[in-house]
Formats: structure tokens, C-alpha cells, sequence
């Protein structure tokens, strides 16, 4: 970022001041010596500057966007993976517990805990 103008006329700036920091300054400068010239150089400055921002945020929303769409990639690999192995198991169980629910419907047994379900069963 260049400031030719400002820095022609002797103003410095340290790396910790923010851009704000310094576009205040700059500003301070130019009301204080009405150095009209100077206003374009900061307009510029400023306009570089949110260019460059607004760069960095759109790489960094690409990047998440990238990174999101890799673990969600992942995760849906995983469960269709998770899927292939456990459906099948998923299907005999709910076999299974269709005929246990046939069965204890058929023996008039409504309660479905095997113990409660036998001492009734022995009454």
C-alpha cells in the first residue's frame, strides 16, 4: 500500500497502527495543512485496502466452502459405508421383532419385557 503523497510530506506510520489509525491521520494531516492533493492518495490507499479485504474474505469463504464440502464428503461416505454394513442387520431385526410382536400378540402377552412377559404367561 503506498501513500507517495503522505509520505513525501514526512508522516510515518508504524506496522502495529491499524488502517484506521492511520487513514485518521492522514486526514488530520490533510485538514491540518489543506493539502487537497493528499485526499487522493488516501482515497486510493482506502479503496486498495478494501479490495485486498475483501479478497481475503472471499479466499477464506472459498476455502471453507472447499474444506466443508470435503468433510461433508466424508461424512457421507462413512454413512453409506456404516449403511451397507448395518442395513441388512437393521432388516432382521425388525424381522425379528415383527414375529416376537406377532408371537406375544398371538399368546395375549402385551408387555414386551421378557420377564413380566413370562410371570404373566405363568398365571
Amino acid at each position: 500500500m503506498k501513500f507517495e503523497c503522505v509520505y513525501e510530506e514526512g508522516i510515518r506510520f508504524s506496522r502495529s497502527e491499524s488502517m484506521v489509525q492511520q487513514f485518521k491521520r492522514i486526514l488530520n494531516y490533510v485538514e491540518r495543512t489543506g493539502n487537497e492533493e493528499s485526499l487522493k492518495y488516501v482515497r486510493r490507499a482506502a479503496y486498495a485496502e478494501f479490495n485486498e479485504v475483501r479478497k481475503t474474505i472471499h479466499n477464506l469463504f472459498m476455502a471453507i466452502k472447499e474444506r466443508f464440502m470435503e468433510i461433508a464428503k466424508e461424512v457421507w461416505d462413512y454413512i453409506r459405508e456404516r449403511v451397507q454394513v448395518l442395513y441388512p442387520q437393521f432388516v432382521r431385526y425388525k424381522l425379528l421383532s415383527r414375529r416376537r410382536k406377532a408371537y406375544l400378540l398371538q399368546h395375549q402377552v402385551t408387555d414386551r419385557r421378557p420377564r413380566v412377559a413370562r410371570a404373566r404367561a405363568n398365571l
